[in-house]
This record gives structure tokens, C-alpha cells and sequence, in this order.
């Protein structure tokens, strides 16, 4: 009996141990859980940006970020960093701004896109490579016109060369020409010469 006694008690200890183990296992999952809401809730806060401005009795304001206080730029530099631009208020609709765009003209309108899209914040280097374009744009126009040119003057000189060569052959066929017609001359005037010596030898 006393041994069967002593098996009880050693079956109810080791249940103890398994539940308090058990127990242990539990409160761990709990704990790694726990911890993982306290990382998610970490990483949400890192995630959200709280902007804030307060305005003091004396009229004075304060800019905060995440309950920081900033300066103005700093602000409103965050601000465009997330697409809110405070000059170009595009994230609110005060009371007469569809009214005010409506009777803006097209190139007052062209503007405030430009302003609200920050393109204008390019229109220096616009500006820039637009004037080295129109630079680009009329030396090349130069050079197609002094191109056409020089082609023109070297259509021209070659006229003038076929010109002075027809010129020189010209010159060059009349002077046989006239060689042959003296030489022509030259061999009647002695034919003559001679007919004249026999005819005078004859006569005497």
C-alpha cells in the first residue's frame, strides 16, 4: 500500500511539473506577442508624422513636428518632402478659390500648375536649356546656310574652270589655225616666187 502510495505522489508531481512548464511556455507566447504589438506600435509611430502649430494669447506661433519645436522652413520643408505645398495650397480649398481660378486667364492658369505641380522650380534650367537650344538651333542654321553657300561657290568655280578650259582650247585651236593659214601663205608665196624666177629665166 505504502508503495502504491509513493507512485501517486510521484504521478502527481511530475503533472505538477508538466502544468507549471506548460504555464511557463504560455506566459512566454504571451510575452513575444506583447512584444511584437509594442515593434508594430513602434514602427507605426515612426510611420506617422504629427504636424502641429500653436498660436500663444500674444499672437506668437510655435511650429512642432512629432511634438518637436522646428523652425518655419524646417516646417514647411517636411511638409513638401510629403507633397503639401504651402505656398501653392494644394491640399485645401479656401472659400473663392474655384472662383478665383475661373476668372484666372490661361497664362495665369498655366502658372499655378506650374507652381502646384513644382515644375516651376525648374524654370531656370529650363530657361537655360531652352536659350542653349536656340543656340544650337542658329549655328546649326548657320552652318546648313554657309554649307549651301559654299556648295554654291564650288558649283560656280567649277563653271568657271569648264569655262576657262573651253576658253584655252579655244585659244589654243585658233592659234594652230592661224600658224597653219601663215604656213599656208608662206608655201604660196614661194610657189609664186619660183613660178616668177622661171618665167623672168625664160624671157631672157
Amino acid at each position: 500500500k505504502d508503495d502504491g502510495d509513493d507512485d501517486d505522489e510521484e504521478e502527481k508531481d511530475e503533472s505538477s511539473d508538466d502544468e507549471r512548464s506548460e504555464q511557463e511556455e504560455d506566459d512566454d507566447d504571451d510575452e513575444q506577442d506583447d512584444d511584437d504589438d509594442d515593434d508594430d506600435e513602434e514602427e507605426e509611430q515612426e510611420k506617422t508624422i504629427k504636424f502641429q502649430r500653436t498660436i500663444s494669447s500674444s499672437g506668437t506661433g510655435q511650429y512642432l513636428i512629432n511634438d518637436k519645436p522646428v523652425a518655419y522652413r524646417e516646417y514647411e520643408d517636411k511638409l513638401a518632402s510629403i507633397g503639401v505645398l504651402v505656398k501653392a495650397r494644394n491640399f485645401l480649398v479656401f472659400q473663392g478659390d474655384v472662383e478665383t481660378l475661373a476668372r484666372k486667364s490661361p497664362t495665369e492658369f498655366v502658372e499655378l500648375l506650374e507652381q502646384i505641380s513644382q515644375s516651376s522650380e525648374l524654370k531656370d534650367e529650363y530657361e537655360k536649356a531652352l536659350q542653349a537650344k536656340e543656340e544650337a538651333d542658329a549655328l546649326r542654321l548657320f552652318s546648313t546656310n554657309k554649307l549651301k553657300v559654299i556648295k554654291g561657290e564650288r558649283r560656280l568655280l567649277k563653271e568657271q574652270k569648264e569655262e576657262a578650259k573651253l576658253f584655252q582650247d579655244l585659244q589654243d585651236k585658233r592659234k594652230q589655225l592661224q600658224t597653219d593659214l601663215y604656213l599656208w601663205m608662206l608655201y604660196h608665196m614661194e610657189v609664186d616666187r619660183k613660178d616668177r624666177q622661171e618665167r623672168l629665166g625664160t624671157l631672157e
